[in-house]
């Protein structure tokens, strides 16, 4: 099954996905409809390491789990989860994403 969100805002988040990545996601992380921690809801928790592909950051609502703390959240337009299917619009906590640094060179800010 593919999930969209209701606003549809991958289409307008950013347009440009040239510069898209695709690290892997931990296993147990929050796919949310918003970078904001305040606002939105979790879709669901990773079920494994999962690859995604990622085209932008935003600075937003910081977040810690007892060793790391960071305020990028990734925007995520594939990810495929065994358990929960395919979501094409989503955002991901920067400490749950496998890049060199937060956010990684060259990925552009929504």
């Amino acid at each position: 099954a593919t999930q969209q969100s209701p606003d549809n805002a991958i289409s307008t988040m950013h347009p440009n996905y040239s510069q898209a990545i695709a690290p892997n996601i931990d296993p147990d992380s929050a796919v949310r409809s918003s970078p904001f921690t305040e606002q939105g809801q979790t879709y669901w928790h990773t079920t494994q390491l999962e690859p995604a592909t990622i085209s932008c950051y935003e600075h937003a609502t910081r977040t810690s789990d007892g060793h790391v703390s960071t305020d990028v959240w990734y925007h995520t337009i594939n990810i495929n989860d065994p358990a929960h299917g395919t979501l094409n619009d989503g955002w991901i906590w920067g400490g749950n994403v496998n890049t060199p640094h937060d956010p990684p060179a060259g990925l552009p800010e929504c």
